[in-house]
């Protein structure tokens, strides 16, 4: 059956086209660019990388079989390069594939040039100098994508194919200068690279030269920044020490009150603790949480106020836990807000409620007006999930027929099933 040419694209061709299929798709590798920033790195694996890349055709040494009597894959590989007829071929693809790489990267295409690079690499051809530039350039992509440790990991692998390789010394101090912030990596290794370029093999001098400038100029800015760390770090581990003080104060200050948390709290380990585990993001407001004032006993809580009848809500920050519900709602519901037009909502015309954690059940629990939040927040059953109390605030006249008493239980009370 005869196949169809395939269609060769030149380079303006190949750019329109490229533009026209990514435009649509810009805003979102921008996106995802900011995302990768903004996201926590993954530490990395040193043993892990050198783990895969020993396991590469152009490293192995060992031969043996497994128990079932077949080569690991990457042998298999490694000898149908050496022996059988598609080699050629298989290392025309690699470089078939790095070309393509390199061509999406020359229109900023970066996310398909990783795709073609790693198309190349996982052909594994036992060639180190094409390996070598396959992860370089792979690296590079991933730097402009903000994937800085992926980058790094793709720059190391280079050298490890190609020890003397210039650009991916130059990469790797790159990324690491990127997510490094005390400088110790970046200038170990680039004083490292450049007493490795002091004696260039013949051919390569203005190659080295070039590259040794560059390095130094990455290791006078990582010299800077050990020195600044170096200078800080007295009053860094001095902030360290009152942070981790005011861990186990607050965290001892839950306990004695005997509060519950969802997720769940361990107040022994405050080393462990984190405080985004009480961060409280309020719409089009800063991040909050619970605090309290040096020198006092006293928590300060964010607040949400629950309306279910109306699906409304409001939110208050720095509510003293010695305060009363009184005293904290009745100046939200002083004036009617604008989708109670009846000032339905009055402080004599409603009851006040806590929904309590109880498996496979839906209680909720009556305030009074008088009780502290403090009081409040301590209710047996009652979960503060994610560092945010909340209560819910019923008309009686909404509120009063459709609740029943759980016999036994004051003041508890669950939906009457309609």
């Amino acid at each position: 059956m005869e196949t169809p040419a395939k269609k060769v694209y030149t380079d303006a061709e190949r750019l329109e086209l490229a533009e026209k299929l990514d435009k649509a798709c810009d805003d979102f590798m921008e996106e995802l660019a900011s995302n990768q920033k903004s996201e926590p790195k993954k530490p990395f694996d040193f043993d892990e990388w050198c783990k895969e890349i020993d396991n590469h055709p152009a490293f192995m040494n060992d031969l043996s079989s497994n128990p079932d009597g077949e080569l690991p894959a990457a042998l298999q590989a490694l000898q149908a390069l050496k022996y059988d007829t598609d080699g050629e071929d298989l290392l025309d693809s690699a470089i078939h594939h790095k070309d393509e790489g390199n061509k999406h990267f020359k229109y900023k295409k970066y996310r398909w040039a990783i795709d073609c690079y790693t198309e190349a690499a996982k052909l594994m051809v036992p060639d180190r100098k094409l390996n070598a530039v396959i992860y370089c350039n792979r690296a590079t992509a991933h730097k402009y994508l903000g994937n800085y440790s992926s980058g790094l990991k793709d720059s190391l692998i280079a050298l490890k194919f190609d020890p003397l390789h210039t650009k991916a010394m130059i990469r790797c101090c790159e990324l690491l200068t990127e997510f490094e912030k005390t400088g110790r990596r970046t200038l170990q290794f680039s004083t490292n690279f450049i007493e490795k370029l002091k004696a260039p093999p013949e051919g390569r001098e203005k190659e080295f030269s070039e590259a040794k400038k560059k390095l130094e100029g990455i290791e006078k800015v990582a010299a800077k920044r050990v020195a600044k760390d170096k200078e800080e770090a007295p009053k860094r581990q001095a902030a360290l020490l009152k942070d981790l003080q005011k861990k186990e104060k607050i965290l001892q200050m839950f306990k004695k009150r005997g509060l519950e948390f969802k997720p769940e709290i361990d107040y022994k380990k405050y080393r462990e603790f984190e405080w985004t585990m009480l961060d409280v993001n309020f719409p089009h407001r800063p991040t909050t949480r619970v605090n309290f004032e040096p020198g006092t006993d006293i928590l300060e809580w964010p607040l949400m106020i629950q309306y279910p009848e109306t699906a409304q809500t409001d939110f208050l920050t720095e509510c003293p836990e010695t305060y009363t519900i009184q005293m904290l709602i009745e100046p939200v519901l002083e004036q009617p807000a604008e989708w109670d037009s009846n000032h339905a909502f009055k402080l004599p015309n409603v009851r006040i409620f806590i929904a309590l954690d109880i498996f496979d059940d839906e209680q909720i629990k009556e305030i009074s007006m008088n009780d502290t939040l403090g009081n409040v927040l301590s209710s047996k059953d009652y979960l503060i999930v994610q560092g945010l109390p909340v209560i819910q605030i019923y008309t009686k006249n909404y509120i009063d027929s459709k609740l029943a008493q759980i016999e036994g239980k004051s003041n508890v009370y669950r939906f009457k099933k309609v």
